[in-house]
Formats: C-alpha cells, sequence, structure tokens
C-alpha cells in the first residue's frame, strides 16, 4: 500500500513501535500527543494539510487507515 512504508518510518522516528497491533488508539499505542506529532510529520513530508474533521480514531487505527487518509487528501 502506498504511504505504508513512508508513515512507518515516520513512527519509527517517532519512536513508537507495535506495528502489527490492529488498533493503536485501543492499545494505546499512540497517545493525542503522538497522534498530533504524526499529524504533523505527515503534513511537512507530503506538504499537505490535514483537516481537523479527519484527525478521529477510523482513521488513525493502525497504518492502513493512516495511508487510506494521506491518499484521499492527496487525491489518489
Amino acid at each position: 500500500m502506498k504511504y505504508f512504508d513512508d508513515i512507518k518510518s515516520i513512527l519509527i522516528g517517532m519512536g513508537i513501535d507495535g506495528f502489527e497491533e490492529e488498533d493503536f488508539i485501543k492499545r494505546e499505542i499512540l497517545t493525542s500527543f503522538e497522534i498530533l506529532e504524526l499529524v504533523s510529520e505527515m503534513e511537512d513530508k507530503w506538504d499537505i494539510e490535514i483537516p481537523i474533521e479527519l484527525i478521529v480514531p477510523e482513521n488513525m487505527r493502525n497504518i492502513e487507515s493512516i495511508a487510506r487518509m494521506i491518499a484521499k487528501i492527496i487525491g489518489e
């Protein structure tokens, strides 16, 4: 899936692991602060703005859901 490896690299750079988990939020892999940091990193990487209404648990559940959100924003 496009963006998967880049998102994984961002998470590694943030010191986050547990990529095999199905639900980052339910398993408490990402805190609210880390979600904001991830959003900022992705906005910088792809020169995009992630609308606040897209920063919801469904879009931040795992790398695949995050990648789908990025693809939607970029228009792919």
